[in-house]
């Protein structure tokens, strides 16, 4: 994507200064459009439903007069799949993280984080990041850390005959979709995935949605671990 385009961004936000914190923010970076800002989950699904412009990115809170913002953000990634969505919240504890997570979310900024430069999360959302504050993240890390010292006590698994459910899913993974899920294990970025490949961003998107598709997850976390254990990952 070129430096010029343009990123249609909606907000979701009750409380506000924290709103007009996130708008300001908007309003000043030249790559950024505001298409709409609300303050209740039955406004923001109204408008998402109605509108004919495409969000490129929400921006939303959690805790809403009306409702959850898991609602909305489950609504934004069903109406528009490339719509990244990010959480700007109060709450930070691994339930909300992990139910927003769940549902598409791929950025989670803390309300009380320091110095967070929301524009650049936004860019950064759209560059295939996933903006996280500090304390978000090694909240993430520290419930992912007994699961991989799980894995890593199992025994090696006996080598498998060329039948097995690995070679089944070599079989349905396309050339170009092993290559970006190794990509994605090497932790490339859409945007270096996309230069790599001579394609749009939006293309690595779709390959990447197929991949999740096919191996039954809906993270990159989650395809690496199950690449790595179906043996499609290639170890250099």
């Amino acid at each position: 994507m070129g430096e010029g385009k343009k990123w249609n961004v909606m907000v979701v936000e009750d409380d506000a200064q924290s709103q007009m914190h996130l708008l300001s923010a908007i309003h000043g970076h030249e790559q950024l459009a505001l298409v709409g800002a609300f303050d209740r989950v039955a406004e923001s699904l109204g408008f998402m439903a109605a509108t004919k412009l495409h969000v490129d990115a929400l921006v939303c809170d959690l805790g809403l007069p009306d409702g959850n913002g898991i609602d909305v953000i489950r609504f934004a990634v069903q109406r528009w799949p490339h719509c990244d969505c990010m959480v700007y919240s109060m709450f930070g504890d691994d339930a909300h993280v992990l139910a927003s997570i769940a549902v598409g979310a791929v950025g989670y900024i803390h309300k009380d984080a320091v110095g967070e430069d929301i524009s650049q999360a936004i860019l950064d959302l759209k560059a295939g990041a996933a903006p996280m504050s500090p304390n978000i993240a090694r909240s993430m890390l520290a419930l992912l850390r007994p699961a991989a010292r799980l894995e890593l006590t199992r025994p090696t698994p006996e080598p498998k005959p060329p039948n097995d459910l690995s070679a089944q899913l070599q079989a349905v993974l396309s050339a170009r979709e092993m290559a970006v899920l190794n990509l994605i294990a090497k932790g490339f970025s859409y945007v270096e995935i996309a230069n790599l490949h001579c394609v749009s961003v939006n293309t690595v998107k779709a390959q990447i949605k197929k991949i999740y598709q096919k191996l039954a997850v809906t993270s990159k976390t989650e395809a690496v671990f199950e690449g790595t254990r179906l043996g499609l990952i290639h170890a250099e």
